[in-house]
């Protein structure tokens, strides 16, 4: 955790945001969707988001992984801009299983 600095932490959560500024300008392209309905149908995606980024940075921030994947400002921030989508992914991911065996 002392390799952790507020920047690391803003960086995070500035990558997150980014990401999710970038998929709301990407569904209000229709112009029948509005601001709200992206955060309605989001929700459980963005508290995961809010959630995990604090535990990835510190697993990040372990030394027995920094020479496999140091913490700097650049892993902060795809920790950040990528949780949202990983996140999708394993939703998406345990969706197919539970259709594939019912």
């Amino acid at each position: 955790m002392e390799n952790l600095d507020t920047m690391h932490w803003l960086l995070a959560f500035s990558g997150a945001l980014i990401h999710i500024l970038l998929k709301v300008q990407e569904a209000t392209g229709d112009k029948k969707y509005y601001f709200g309905a992206y955060f309605k149908k989001n929700w459980a995606s963005l508290a995961a988001t809010i959630i995990m980024i604090p535990v990835i940075l510190v697993v990040l921030s372990d030394t027995s992984l920094s020479e496999i994947l140091p913490i700097n400002h650049v892993t902060a921030l795809l920790a950040g801009y990528q949780t949202n989508s990983v996140f999708k992914s394993l939703i998406g991911i345990g969706k197919k299983k539970i259709e594939d065996a019912g």
